[in-house]
């Protein structure tokens, strides 16, 4: 039976998600998907390939979810804020939702697999957020270089860990959370932007 890559980096997300970076085994994702060591190593290298793969996968569906709620929301008359906290719940959502990529994707972050290397070949780094980063800049001030190297990032990284927190159960999912949660995000961003703007 020949089955596709996108089988194996399933495999791998639900494997990390319940156990954790360290029990993903070539063997083991083999032995979930039913098949010999051999038909994975036709697409993967060996685990850190495969698990760098899976992480590319996820950020890029997160990434895309991003642009796709941006261009959706955007230049519609909205208020400008109201546009990205429009965005910010997509991509919350989506967290919340899909409690096996959210957890990978924070054991992942949070590993020595997390390289600069692999971070260069996120979607966030294409020059498709290059309108996203210029239109933030003219709204709330700051660089498009800030917002392409830092506060996107900073949005997702924050939102993954609130995310794996209610997804674990040691936060209480509720409307005042989330509010708070997207007041604290916005905060920081104009602030940092404003101070950009202020020291040059």
């Amino acid at each position: 039976m020949r089955i596709g890559k996108r089988r194996y980096i399933d495999e791998t997300i639900e494997v990390t998600a319940e156990r954790g970076l360290e029990n993903v085994t070539v063997r083991r994702i083999a032995g979930k998907a039913g098949v010999s060591e051999a038909a994975l190593y036709r697409h993967f290298e060996g685990k850190d390939d495969l698990v760098n793969e899976s992480f590319l996968t996820i950020d890029k569906e997160v990434s895309e979810l991003f642009l796709e709620s941006f261009y959706a929301n955007s230049y519609t008359g909205k208020d400008f804020e109201e546009t990205l906290r429009l965005v910010w719940n997509d991509v919350f959502s989506f967290m919340l939702k899909e409690k096996s990529k959210t957890l990978f994707l924070i054991r992942y972050r949070f590993s020595s697999l997390f390289t600069d290397e692999v971070r260069k070949k996120r979607l966030i780094n294409s020059e498709r957020f290059t309108p996203v980063c210029r239109a933030l800049a003219e709204k709330l001030g700051g660089s498009e270089e800030y917002y392409r190297n830092y506060a996107i990032s900073y949005i997702f990284e924050v939102t993954i860990l609130f995310s794996e927190k209610i997804l674990l159960g040691r936060l209480a999912y509720s409307k005042e959370l989330e509010d708070s949660l997207w007041q604290f995000l916005l905060n920081i961003i104009k602030n940092f932007s404003e101070d950009v703007v202020l020291n040059g």
